[in-house]
């Protein structure tokens, strides 16, 4: 048996299994229908997907991988927090396989702190959840790096800029940011490795490194209909994660 997951990489019997039993009871039933459902090319739910919270609350989950993790070598990203900014009480841990799960109150834009523990040494991040894109997606895909991986970028990492990390769902096409001081991505992901970027590369995830921090959100915006982008910080030292749902 093969599954889609939501970052368009597939997984086989045996590791879907694997995975399975690592994830909190409540994300089983959510796993089996939320990963095989669908093709890689489309949004992993509906409007009708899967929610335990309470009313007026939305299901945000996913996971929090290394940059280098593959199907084949998979590696989460354990005990990082995610947390509700404004609402210390919101908050979850990432398990080993990198899973989190929290109801967010369903607002159009919940911002989540994202927090590696210190001896990770993963990059940390704030992760933006829009309700519109929440609402489409059983999980969303997103990954950190350590200063041995980024010490293989090319540019590399400078301090005190931001950078963006867009994990695509549905059809993927070029993706571009405004209000920033670049609106090319570096690098992106095809769902098996990272490579060098243009302004018309399309993949699984794009990064955009060494922005111009600013006190007004960015926006991102894809080259056909999509849903996400609407609300993209660019905070100093941090990676900033959206998810952008290509129609």
């Amino acid at each position: 048996m093969t599954c889609a997951i939501a970052s368009g990489a597939k997984i086989d019997y045996h590791q879907g299994m694997g995975l399975a039993r690592s994830l909190p009871l409540t994300l089983l039933v959510l796993t089996a229908a939320g990963a095989c459902s669908d093709p890689a090319s489309s949004p992993d739910a509906g409007p009708d997907a899967y929610n335990p919270c309470p009313a007026g609350e939305w299901f945000y989950t996913g996971e929090l991988v290394s940059w280098d993790s593959t199907p084949a070598v998979f590696k989460g990203v354990f005990d990082a927090a995610f947390t509700v900014e404004g609402q210390a009480a919101r908050a979850d841990k990432t398990s080993p396989n990198g899973r989190f799960e929290l109801c967010i109150v369903d607002t159009a834009v919940t911002q989540l702190s994202v927090e590696p523990t210190a001896s990770s040494m993963f990059f940390r991040g704030v992760a933006v959840a829009e309700s519109a894109v929440t609402k489409q997606l059983s999980m969303v895909s997103l990954r950190s790096f350590t200063p041995a991986q980024e010490a293989a970028f090319s540019p590399r990492i400078v301090a005190g800029k931001a950078h963006v990390f867009v994990d695509v769902s549905g059809k993927q096409r070029a993706v571009s940011l405004a209000g920033a001081s670049a609106a090319a991505p570096t690098f992106v992901f095809d769902g098996a490795a990272w490579s060098p970027a243009t302004a018309s590369s399309t993949g699984a995830a794009l990064f955009f490194a060494n922005l111009e921090p600013s006190a007004a959100p960015a926006t991102a915006s894809m080259s056909g209909p999509h849903l996400g982008g609407k609300h993209v910080p660019l905070i100093a030292d941090r990676i900033t994660y959206l998810t952008i749902i290509g129609k």
